[in-house]
């Protein structure tokens, strides 16, 4: 939105995937394949005030949830700001300027899979 001090937090807790800006906090219920030993992406959109996530590809319902993380305003990309760290593998991060559409998240999944045979890791 032209807004160059945008705060975005992607995480998991709890048995829920958290998406979070300094006002709000959504979650969504992780998939039950999501600890199969495969590689799946996790992908979020931001566009009209509201973030939609992305599971592989397949859109995520979001829960109701008004909570907030805090006024941080640094970018972490594989820890939170308390220094709690990522257990595992990021394989790459996309930042773009504009909100993808549903099928265009659909679309860099299916060329991900394809280019890096995520299926088979």
């Amino acid at each position: 939105n032209g807004n160059s001090n945008q705060f975005i937090g992607i995480g998991t807790w709890d048995g829920y995937i958290i998406v979070s800006n300094k006002d709000n906090v959504y979650t969504y219920n992780i998939p039950s394949d999501l600890a199969n030993g495969k590689i799946h992406t996790i992908s979020v959109t931001y566009g009209l005030g509201e973030y939609n996530a992305y599971y592989d590809g397949e859109p995520l319902t979001r829960r109701t949830n008004t909570n907030n993380w805090g006024s941080d305003t640094n970018t972490y990309i594989g820890r939170r700001s308390n220094g709690n760290y990522f257990n595992g593998t990021i394989y790459g991060v996309r930042i773009y300027n504009r909100e993808l559409s549903s099928p265009e998240i659909t679309k860099n999944y299916n060329v991900s899979i394809a280019r890096y045979n995520y299926g088979e890791m």
